[in-house]
C-alpha cells in the first residue's frame, strides 16, 4: 500500500491534500522507515561494512515493526501497556522470522559492489519497498492477533492485477479470530495461503461496521484447504 501511495504522490502531488490525518501520519512514518533503511543499504554499498549494515538494519526493523504491532493494537481497542507475555512473544516471533532475510539482503548488496550506483539503485529499490510493506503488514497482523471478535474485511489493493486467492478472498467479512484459526492474511511472505505468495499483495483486513459473511468460517476454511491441496 505504501509503496504504491508514495508513487502516486510523486506522480500527482495534489493526492496528499486529500489525505486524512491518519494517513498523513502512516505516510510520514512509513517515509522516515523508507529513508532509514535505503541509507543504511547505501551505506553497506559504499562502505562494504556489513557488521554496521546488520546492527542497524536490525535495529531499525526491531523499532519499527514493534511500533507497527502496537498500532494494529491500539487500533482495536489494545493499550500495548496491557501487553502480555504471549503477546510480546508473538511480536519477538515476528521479528525474529526477518533476520535471515536481513542477511541474505546484506550478502546480496555486497556482491552488487562491483557494479554502478545506478544499478545498484535498480536492483534494491523493489526490494527495500519489500520491507517497508512490512510495516503495514504487521499494523494487519496485530488487528487479527488482538482483534477478537471485531469484523474483518478483505479488502484488494490497489494493484491492477490480483492473484486468485486474493479475488477469492475480496470483500469476506468475518471476526479477527475467524481470520487466524483459518491462517489467511494477506502479505506476509513467504505466504502459503496466497497464490501471489504474499511478496507484492497490496491487500488488507479492514475493520468494518458490516455484517459477517454467512459462513464466513466454512468458507475461509474451504480455500485454506483448497490452496495446500
Amino acid at each position: 500500500m505504501l509503496p504504491f501511495l508514495n508513487r502516486a504522490i510523486e506522480l500527482v502531488p495534489e493526492v496528499k491534500a486529500h489525505l486524512t490525518d491518519k494517513a498523513l501520519e502512516l505516510l510520514k512514518s512509513i517515509e522516515t522507515y523508507n529513508r532509514q533503511l535505503w541509507s543504511y543499504a547505501l551505506e553497506l554499498y559504499r562502505t562494504g561494512d556489513g557488521g554496521v549494515f546488520l546492527d542497524q538494519f536490525v535495529t531499525a526493523i526491531a523499532n519499527q515493526l514493534t511500533r507497527a504491532w502496537n498500532e494494529g493494537a491500539r487500533e482495536v481497542g489494545v493499550d500495548p501497556k496491557e501487553m502480555t507475555d504471549d503477546d510480546k512473544a508473538e511480536l519477538k516471533a515476528i521479528i525474529d522470522s526477518e533476520y535471515d532475510q536481513i542477511i541474505k539482503l546484506a550478502e546480496a548488496i555486497l556482491e552488487s559492489r562491483s557494479g554502478t550506483l545506478d544499478e545498484f539503485r535498480q536492483a534494491f529499490r523493489n526490494r527495500i519497498d519489500l520491507w517497508v510493506n512490512r510495516y503495514t503488514d504487521v499494523i494487519g497482523r496485530a488487528r487479527v492477533y488482538f482483534g477478537g471478535k471485531t469484523r474483518l474485511k478483505w479488502t484488494l489493493g490497489k494493484t491492477e492485477q490480483h492473484c486468485d486467492s486474493c479475488l477469492a478472498l475480496d470483500g469476506i467479512v468475518a471476526f479477527a479470530y475467524e481470520w487466524e484459526l483459518a491462517g489467511i492474511k494477506p502479505k506476509a511472505p513467504p505466504n502459503a495461503m496466497l497464490s501471489c505468495g504474499g511478496w507484492e499483495c497490496d491487500c488488507s483486513l479492514e475493520v468494518t461496521e458490516q455484517r459477517r459473511s454467512p459462513n464466513a468460517m466454512t468458507t475461509l476454511m474451504n480455500i485454506a484447504v483448497a490452496r495446500n491441496l
